[in-house]
């Protein structure tokens, strides 16, 4: 019985083990695209004042369900984000309006040149 249990304990601690090492390994640096809208979103953060209001029009492509606003928002610290694939459209109007193309590259402008 206590040999069973020994194996039990070994076998869970090492594959905890396992699962942060594969968890580091994975998560060590973002994908492409994720690196690539960081790049992006790194310019616009350049380019912008704090408080201000970015709208970002994201390519469908993109779309994954929130976890890109949540990027963004970590991304731009003391800006307020909104993006074209939110479920609800922000109450707040947009002082910039960021188009990401894809890579670093995109445009911002002020949204009353619109």
């Amino acid at each position: 019985m206590l040999k069973r249990s020994g194996w039990a304990v070994f076998l869970l601690v090492g594959a905890n083990l396992v699962g942060v090492v594969s968890w580091q390994s994975i998560r060590a640096r973002p994908a492409g695209a994720h690196r690539d809208l960081q790049c992006f979103a790194g310019k616009v953060l350049a380019l912008t004042e704090p408080r201000a209001a970015v709208y970002f029009v994201l390519p469908s492509s993109e779309a994954d369900g929130g976890l890109i606003n949540h990027r963004l928002r970590y991304a731009l610290p003391a800006r307020y984000v909104s993006t074209n694939q939110d479920m609800f459209r922000s109450a707040r109007r947009p002082d910039w309006i960021a188009t990401w193309r894809g890579g670093c590259d995109g445009t911002l402008e002020r949204a009353a040149s619109r």
